[in-house]
């Protein structure tokens, strides 16, 4: 395509009523400074074993990103190069029964959990492909009732189901896969807000470990699987 004709289909792209929808936006739900926090974790605990893990994925674009980290990582830094990828997410938004433990046992609203539901893991791996991302699998389904164990040993865990039973149900089964030295990052750990659900997971699940809680960027909860532990 000529540049001329590149320049003219702009042009008249920036003139329909969808031009909103055209043009360049900011595609994360984490600032900079928490995805190259993230970036960093994530290194750490995949360097010896372990996969990644992500539950939650909403349109991928922290999948996208993380994929090309550990590509960029695995170039410059020596990260292993044999590193796998697992998305999980229901790809139809939040299960009714996890909403509606929300308002009938938190004090919160239905309205406010209909996000999401507009997914597909199609169209899914299909923008993994588009992008050459070919470490990656997916899986659709309840991430209170995945079977982890099939997994195998997980190195990082980023758990971003927002709400409290999905959290409180994925966090023991996660630990238990987790190999020594991973770390699981759970999302929305920050009080006072309509998906404040994983942070009472969250605190709960630490209370059972007997550790102190560990919040970083105030919103990511952190779980560490210690260095003596047997891997699952």
């Amino acid at each position: 395509m000529t540049r001329t004709l590149k320049l003219w289909l702009k042009r008249l792209q920036f003139r329909t009523p969808l031009r909103n929808q055209m043009v360049h936006r900011y595609e994360y739900f984490f600032w900079p400074a928490e995805l190259a926090f993230l970036c960093e974790l994530l290194e750490q605990s995949i360097r010896d074993g372990g996969i990644v893990l992500e539950v939650g994925c909403a349109q991928g674009a922290t999948t996208l990103f993380f994929n090309n980290h550990i590509t960029w990582a695995q170039r410059n830094k020596g990260l292993r190069d044999d590193v796998a990828y697992v998305c999980l997410d229901t790809f139809s938004g939040f299960p009714r029964e996890h909403s509606l433990y929300e308002q009938q046992h938190r004090g919160k609203t239905t309205a406010t959990y209909k996000d999401y539901q507009i997914n597909s893991p199609d169209w899914f791996k299909y923008m993994l492909k588009l992008n050459g991302v070919t470490r990656t699998s997916v899986h659709q389904g309840d991430a209170a009732k995945f079977d982890y164990a099939g997994l195998g040993s997980i190195g990082f865990c980023l758990l971003d189901v927002d709400l409290y039973l999905p959290t409180q149900a994925a966090l023991p089964r996660i630990y238990e896969q987790m190999r020594p030295g991973g770390i699981i990052v759970v999302d929305d750990c920050l009080p006072e807000q309509d998906y404040d659900g994983a942070r009472q997971a969250y605190l709960e699940f630490m209370s059972s470990l007997g550790r102190e809680p560990e919040i970083h960027h105030r919103k990511f909860g952190i779980v560490r699987k210690p260095a003596q532990e047997t891997a699952p």
